[in-house]
This record gives C-alpha cells, structure tokens and sequence, in this order.
C-alpha cells in the first residue's frame, strides 16, 4: 500500500472533480433543454410541465456510493485535513443539493 500512496493522493483531487461532475449530471432531469425563459422558467415549473421516469431514483444511490471511497480516506486519516474535511463537506452539500434541496423548495 505505500508504494501506491503517492500515486493515490495524486488523484484525489481528479476523483473529487469526477465525483462533481457526475452529482451534477445524475441530479438533473433529462429535458433540461426544455427551460426556455418563456412558457417554463425553472426547475420547479418542468417538473409540473413533463410528467416522465425520474432517473433520480438509480443515481442517488449511485452517486452515494462514489461519494464513499473519498469517506474513507478522510476518516482513514481521522479527519486531520481541514481541506478535506471542507471538500467532504461541500461534496455532501452538493449532493442534498441536486438530489433533495431544490426539488424540495417548489413545493
């Protein structure tokens, strides 16, 4: 395991990014395209507008489960890292975000 420490604290980094992009990609619905600013203004008003499968139910848990590798190493590490405690922190945020928070606000 020490030789692969230094390549694995390289990538860190990249799998936050990765782990960014695919909360934002799995938490938004997939006619997006259909907001205009005209007839259908935000989120809240698509969701009343397209009644369609929600595929939020399969990437909730999914994305979860890639939020728990960076969970591990910042609890392996004993929550020391300010920095990582923050990135873990805004990581979950952004997954109540996507995922709970915004759709729960057009209610």
């Amino acid at each position: 395991m020490k030789i692969y420490l230094p390549l694995i604290k390289a990538l860190i980094p990249y799998y936050y990014i990765f782990c960014l992009v695919m909360i934002g990609m799995g938490g938004l619905p997939d006619y997006l395209e259909h907001i205009d600013g005209i007839e259908i203004k935000n989120i809240c008003e698509l969701q009343r507008a397209f009644i369609s499968d929600d595929v939020r139910d399969t990437t909730r848990p999914i994305t979860l489960m890639m939020i728990s590798p960076f969970l591990y190493l910042v609890a392996r590490y004993k929550f020391i890292s300010w920095l990582a405690n923050i990135a873990l922190i805004g990581l979950c945020a952004y997954w109540l975000w996507s995922f709970y928070i915004q759709y729960a606000l057009c209610m």
